[in-house]
This record gives C-alpha cells, structure tokens and sequence, in this order.
C-alpha cells in the first residue's frame, strides 16, 4: 500500500460482515457474504494502481479479517469517505 497511499493526513479501521460494508457503501455487489473483514479509511493522497496516474484524497481498503489480503478499494474526491462514519463496527 506504500505505493499506493503518499500522504496520510487520517486513518480509521472498522470490523464488520462484507455484506453490510456493500450495503452502506454501495458498491453494487448485492451477494450475503458474512466474511469478516476491515474497512479501512485513509485521507490525505491516493494514488490506487486502477486510477492511471489520478490522486484522491481518500480511499477504504477492504481488508479481509480473517487472511489480511486486500479485496477491494473505493476512492473519492471528499475530504473524508462520505459512507465510513454510518458503518457499523463488530468489535473482535
């Protein structure tokens, strides 16, 4: 994620089901999967590898809880990713 993530300006985690996280986020995958994962939030300056060169100032890693790979990114242009704060948080 070095790669990815060139200034860190804020940074939160929360544990949740992937459903729920597609839920809240709309990511358009509407399967039930009770994978545990964490939905992790950074602002600052994102550079993801799918972007071609643009930068964003936040993205949320989806970081499977039970393996630690990632499995998915959003990105955005807010100051902060408008879906993160009404995520649910399933603490371990």
């Amino acid at each position: 994620m070095t790669g990815e993530i060139l200034r860190v300006d804020r940074m939160a985690a929360k544990r949740m089901r992937w459903s729920d996280f597609e839920n809240v986020a709309h990511t358009g995958n509407l399967q039930v999967d009770d994978r545990m994962i964490w939905a992790v939030a950074v602002s600052g300056e994102i550079q993801p590898q799918f972007a071609r060169g643009q930068t964003f100032s936040w993205g949320v890693y989806v970081i499977d809880a039970q393996t630690g790979d990632i499995n998915g990114l959003s990105a955005g242009r807010e100051n902060w990713p408008p879906f993160f704060d009404v995520l649910p948080d399933q603490k371990p």
